[in-house]
């Protein structure tokens, strides 16, 4: 009962998705591909390095590149943490390259209820800009459902995350994502995954529809 239950959750999470997005629509189609390798270095000591590429307005123009290296202290498999730091160079509407640099710390906790598995991403960011300088929190919730699939696990997923500008004292983005990631084998995961990302602009909310993809490697 609890699995058909699951099932109908997500299915109908995804139905309104796409009903927000026929009814309101979005300002920009975006793809996103990102990346991730990990190593392990001792029994609760790890070494992550990401990345990620960004085509925007429309499919048209690749205008974000980063790449983000770190470690995380894993003392059990429902909390983990670590310092990482990202250089990502974006492109702004003049045409004007930009540099940015962060330096994060990033603390996941990790559960289950039932059949689902449940994570809540927690990401503090002081951003080194060329503009202005600021701080920066995220919280992620997401939940995912394993499913078995003869030598694979897909895990159909949804999350928000939002995100909290301190220097403005608001709330400033929201993503809302919807997919399925597939665990190939024990160093392999692949995902694909739709997003609606909103960001504001003064009073008003300007959306953007995402197509995702993202690989994962880890030994």
């Amino acid at each position: 009962m609890m699995n058909k239950f699951c099932l109908m959750l997500l299915g109908a999470l995804l139905f309104t998705t796409c009903l927000y997005t026929e009814a309101y629509g979005a300002d920009d189609g975006q793809f996103w591909h990102s990346y991730s390798l990990k190593a392990k270095l001792a029994e609760d000591f790890s070494f992550k390095v990401t990345g990620e590429q960004r085509i925007t307005d429309d499919f048209s123009k690749s205008t974000v590149a980063n790449v983000s290296p770190g470690f995380l202290w894993h003392p059990s498999e429902h909390f983990e943490i670590g310092p990482f730091f990202k250089y990502e160079r974006s492109k702004a509407g003049n045409g004007d390259h930009v540099n940015e640099r962060r330096w994060l710390l990033e603390g996941t906790l990790k559960g289950s209820l039932g059949p689902l598995k449940i994570s809540d991403r927690n990401r503090i960011a002081y951003r080194d800009r060329s503009s202005t300088d600021e701080w920066r929190y995220r919280n992620r919730i997401k939940l995912a459902y394993p499913i078995p699939v003869k030598s694979i696990t897909l895990s159909p997923f949804v999350s928000e995350e939002i995100f909290w500008q301190w220097n403005e004292g608001s709330f400033n983005q929201n993503r809302v994502q919807l997919g399925v990631a597939a665990k190939l084998n024990k160093h392999v995961s692949f995902s694909l995954y739709y997003m609606i990302k909103s960001n504001r602009r003064g009073a008003d909310w300007d959306d953007a529809q995402v197509v995702g993809t993202s690989l994962g490697l880890s030994f």
